[in-house]
């Protein structure tokens, strides 16, 4: 029995595994005969049934690191879209500065250009008022 836990990857590695398992097993079946104390079958049976037992507490332990890393990649994943939205934020966030500095710059330059004017005015006009004195 295959149990599929995850991506297309882990059902390709779970059939890998699967395949090599029944391929290695050298065992027949139909020579294990049933006795009163359990079950006899050949020496070449048992060891391709230990060998079995082995190779699926491997799988089970690969099966556990797959998973991990499956959950880090999406935390990574989950992370990383974080980072997104936080630098784009940032982002309009500097834009909206960056705009009003625009703002007040053209403000500025209108108010200083008036300021002359009006400088410019008032030294004449004083000026004129020192002359006629």
């Amino acid at each position: 029995m295959v149990v599929f836990l995850g991506g297309g990857n882990m059902k390709c590695l779970l059939i890998m595994f699967m395949s090599i398992q029944f391929v290695m097993a050298d065992c027949d079946f139909s020579t294990i005969k049933e006795t009163d104390q359990g079950y006899l079958y050949s020496q070449e049976c048992h060891r391709q049934v230990g060998k079995l037992v082995k190779d699926e507490a491997e799988r089970k332990e690969q099966i556990a690191k797959l998973n991990k890393s499956i959950e880090l990649k999406d935390l990574v994943i989950d992370k990383q879209e974080e980072r997104i939205k936080l630098w784009m934020d940032s982002t309009e966030k500097m834009e909206d500065r960056v705009n009003s500095i625009e703002k007040w710059k053209s403000t500025n330059q209108w108010l200083y250009f008036g300021l002359g004017v009006v400088t410019t005015s008032l030294s004449v006009w004083l000026a004129s008022k020192a002359m006629q004195h």
